[in-house]
């Protein structure tokens, strides 16, 4: 945009407050913190100023054009002001005209725009600060409000709604024995929770990268000690994974008064205390109590729970992971994890499709209480065979029997809201009486789902029993004091008719004359909505009542029989809508003044019997935590149970072989295997393939074949298919044995990290670097075409030796897909490896791409056929052919003459000798010999 056009799209507002710009500025300089963002309180809206105001104008209205531009001059004040592309105003060499300079000034809406833009600013990992006027001063500002992505208890009102909470680290590194360890402390005050965890990590840190990941952190605080190298690598670990973090001294970090304080928050200290052989981690604790400023809150005493994060129980999954196999939507994904190709086996379009991810595609659940733990499911899962085979016979219970997977998903479950905003709002004050009505109701609906629970006779009839049936039958019993409460308070019949939420007028005599007044104010409306269908000549029913909040009382006909209304002028229209009509009489609005003068008096006689009623509400908050935590529950089995019964081809419930069954003739074994997200797509006839990871026989699989043909389809599909087994899901195959694996770790895509200044070969020497110095025995390693990003000798050697090592050193189950057809040669030298390849017919001169996996090397390549499918110039064809037919005949001289002779002399090394750098040298010779053969 030219300088003239901003000038035109913003304004010069005159003159403002120099005492404000006074004080702004003085703020702005004496904090140097970039990442806050200051709002400013004007009763009715908010203002932002200088670069912030900026950074959200971009941010959320994505335009320059909302902002304006306050004079600070005498002199002047209508004056013309450049403004620079960023935004700011420019500056001249007169320091007059610099005075004149203005400020940049952008408004914003109190309700959804306010809300909307600090969900966003949170998002974007800034920190807010809310600023109002003192009382009864016009000068003086105070701070009263101020949030971070890790801690939003100020803003609890706006994020009721949000998906997941706000997770604040507290994180400490030390050294043990030579060992990094870890003592963590994670909180979240909007769910009232605070947790440990100690653990030892190596050198790459890929136990602090799953636990971030995992835990979804939003912010850390970090113990300062920068003496310590493992400490600079937490800081740019803290920043690759672009979680802000602030360095706070080591006597932040104190356990002196630790128990104290978590005895005070959780109410009791008693079998919940961590054990002291984790005491960097109570350290940490004691910092994230005083940060989040816990204990200023009486109302948070006694109301925490501690959890205890253990390593050990769930699958270690890095950002890669996330990102390569599209677990979960991340915002900073740079690409679809699934081919973009519109194959038949391959792909999704790149297109926006809600299902991409295997988390979108499982989140069918009817609550936001069963979306938020499926998130955590789908990020965390888990290690013991027995805890997955558990999960599985609840999901195995539901998915048999459709008439009570119908019935909770139909009525049951949809018509539960969302228990964790209403604790929410109850414990932190801010609810209604229309809070308790809707809880009210929940609670109602509970012997319905009983019921359906009731009716189940499966195999698994004593599992739902012990673990819903009874828990549920115990939470309605303790729910009975509750419900009574709102049947003898509350006025119930005016809240389902009029959705008017009030104290009932039997409980006090003046609200019972105030009451008195508003019904004669009905009765009056109501005779006149019968006279005014007779004045009409509309038959009564016709002439219905409307009621709103807002409204009051209105009188609705249909659009078809407006004509009865129309150009008679007693009749005044207030709105059309689908629904019809509405409109009143001028003696009609008059009784609504009066019905909303009465309905105020009414609501303001009650404020202390509501008060003391959702008080007594608020008591039931641990009831209601323990009852979303049951509907969660039985909102994901009966999910996962759905959709694995409605899937294209229905999933089947895998078997599991426990962690650490390393002996021979053990492993993986899928049947029929497909992809979830990519079989759902439109005009998609998924070929499904088999996959045997079997130890010592296949556990190390070379995928060659054409460029399309669905190789990063097929290893993608595995790695979701063994991650959706240890969630405790069906999994989409005709048949699958499954082998817990302690980690999934992927190297796929080759994009640059350019905002890292990282280029494509190195991003995937790092990845694959890390992958060699994390991967176990019980690992699932999956590598998609590596080395493409250097020449190819380099790379054939790279991705020969990575192989190798995979093999020899780590002994994990590998899915390796590559460009380099000389690779299957690993399958004659060691036992372990065998090559699969995706199939392609050119019969007729024709190429077509089967994406049927077989077993073997690719014994050809398809560059040019794949070239004529993406339409490529015909001349450019004809060059590659001829080209190609050159170089064939040249390798057919030369390196073809020397393959088995090469083959024969590798053969005859023994790896095995003691003497290793004997052995490296005679592979070194010969690959001199064979390169010298190919010049």
């Amino acid at each position: 945009m030219s300088d003239n056009e901003q000038e035109e799209s913003s304004q010069v507002v005159l003159k403002e407050d120099k005492t404000f710009v006074t004080f702004f500025q003085s703020l702005i300089s004496s904090n140097e913190d970039t990442d806050t963002i200051r709002l400013f309180d004007r009763k009715g809206y908010y203002s932002i100023h200088g670069e912030d105001a900026v950074f959200v104008a971009m941010m959320h209205f994505k335009s320059k054009k909302s902002l304006k531009y306050w004079s600070i001059s005498d002199s002047n004040p209508k004056k013309k002001i450049k403004i620079d592309n960023d935004g700011s105003l420019s500056t001249t060499s007169s320091q007059q005209q610099q005075q004149e300079l203005g400020l940049a000034v952008l408004t914003i809406r109190q309700g959804y725009e306010f809300e909307n833009i600090v969900k966003e600013l949170l998002e974007e990992k800034k920190k807010i600060e809310i600023w109002s006027m003192k009382p009864n001063s016009k000068q003086q500002w105070e701070l009263v409000r101020k949030g971070s992505p890790g801690n939003t208890q100020m803003f609890e009102d706006v994020l009721l709604n949000t998906s997941e909470g706000s997770v604040m680290m507290a994180l400490k590194v030390a050294r043990e024995k030579g060992s990094i360890v870890f003592g963590i402390s994670f909180g979240d005050a909007t769910f009232k929770t605070i947790g440990v965890s100690q653990f030892i990590d190596n050198d790459n840190l890929s136990n602090l990268s799953s636990f971030i990941m995992q835990m979804s952190v939003k912010e850390c605080l970090l113990c300062s000690d920068v003496k310590n190298y493992d400490y600079q690598k937490v800081k740019e670990k803290l920043s690759d994974a672009g979680i802000p973090f602030t360095e706070l001294p080591k006597s932040d970090f104190s356990s002196k008064n630790a128990e104290q304080d978590l005895t005070r928050l959780l109410g009791t200290v008693k079998n919940n205390l961590p054990d002291i052989e984790q005491e960097h981690a109570i350290q940490s604790a004691s910092c994230l109590i005083k940060h989040l400023d816990l204990l200023s809150n009486p109302s948070y005493f006694g109301k925490f729970k501690l959890e205890k994060f253990d390593l050990d129980r769930y699958m270690k999954l890095d950002s890669a992971s996330f990102k390569g196999l599209h677990i979960i939507d991340l915002k900073d994904s740079s690409a679809s994890s699934v081919s973009s190709t519109a194959g038949v086996s391959g792909g999704v379009s790149s297109g926006s499709n809600k299902d991409q991810s295997l988390y979108n595609l499982l989140n069918q659940c009817n609550t936001p209480m069963g979306s938020r733990l499926l998130l955590q499911w789908v990020k965390q899962p888990l290690l013991n065979a027995e805890e997955i085979e558990a999960r599985l016979n609840f999901v195995e219970a539901f998915y048999n029997d459709l008439e009570l997977r119908q019935s909770l998903r139909s009525n049951d479950l949809k018509k539960i809201g969302d228990l964790d905003r209403l604790s929410k709002k109850l414990h932190g004050q801010k609810a209604t009486l229309e809070d308790c009505v809707n809880l009210y109701g929940i609670v109602s609906r509970l012997p319905v789902v009983l019921q359906s629970l009731n009716n189940h006779n499966g195999m698994h009839q004593e599992l739902i029993k012990v673990n819903f049936i009874e828990s549920l039958e115990s939470i309605m019993s303790d729910f009975g004091k509750f419900c009574a409460m709102v049947e003898k308070t509350i006025d119930l019949d005016l809240a389902n008719d009029k959705h008017e939420y009030v104290i009932r007028s039997s409980f006090d005599e003046t609200l019972r004359g105030i009451q008195l007044k508003k019904d004669q104010i009905s009765n009056k409306i109501e005779r006149f909505r019968v006279d005014i269908a007779d004045d009409l000549n509309l038959d009564e029913a016709k002439v219905k009542l409307h009621y709103s909040e807002k409204e009051m009382f209105l009188l609705r006909i249909s659009r078809k029989d407006e004509v009865a209304i129309r150009d008679k002028k007693k009749y005044i229209v207030h709105a059309t809508a689908k629904d019809g009509v509405r409109f009143a009489t001028r003696e009609i609005d008059t009784l609504n003044e009066a019905y909303k003068k009465w309905s105020a008096e009414y609501l303001d006689k009650q404020d202390g019997l509501a008060k003391r009623t959702l008080q007594i509400a608020a008591s039931f908050v641990p009831l209601i935590e323990d009852l979303a935590s049951l509907i969660a529950t039985l909102d994901v089995f009966v999910t996962l149970s759905h959709v694995s019964s409605i899937a294209p081809i229905p999933f089947i419930r895998p078997e599991i072989i426990p962690l650490g069954s390393d002996e021979d003739g053990v492993g993986t074994v899928i049947i029929g295997g497909r992809h979830p997200c990519v079989e759902i797509q439109d005009n998609v006839n998924f070929i499904a393939n088999d996959i045997d990871l079997t130890r010592g026989q296949s556990q190390f699989q070379i995928i060659t074949g054409p460029n399309m043909g669905g190789k990063s389809t097929f290893i993608r599909q595995i790695g979701l298919i063994v991650l959706m087994a240890q969630i405790g899901c069906f999994v989409p195959a005709q048949k699958a044995t499954i082998a817990v694996v302690d980690c999934i770790l992927s190297r796929v895509g080759a994009g640059d990290s350019q905002l890292r200044g990282v280029s494509t070969f190195m991003a995937e020497m790092l990845e694959t670097s890390y992958i060699l110095k994390v991967a176990t025995k019980n690992s699932l390693i999956i590598i998609d075409e590596l080395g493409r990003g250097t020449s190819t000798y380099d790379g054939f050697g790279l991705a020969w030796g990575i192989a190798e090592y995979i093999c020899n050193q780590i002994g994990g189950f590998c899915l390796f897909a590559t460009h380099f057809h000389e690779l299957t040669i690993l399958s004659d030298l060691l036992p372990m490896v065998k090559n699969l390849h995706v199939s392609a017919s050119t019969e007729n001169n024709t190429f077509t791409l089967l994406y049927k996996v077989d077993q073997g090397p690719c014994d050809q390549s398809f560059g040019i056929h794949v070239a004529v499918l993406a339409n490529f110039p015909s001349q450019v064809i004809e060059n590659a052919k001829q080209k190609a037919k050159e170089l064939e005949s040249f390798e057919s001289n030369t390196l073809k003459q020397n393959h088995n002779k090469f083959l024969e002399e590798f053969k005859e090394i023994n790896f095995n000798s003691e003497d290793v750098e004997k052995s490296l040298s005679l592979v070194n010779s010969l690959l001199n010999k064979y390169s010298i053969d190919i010049n």
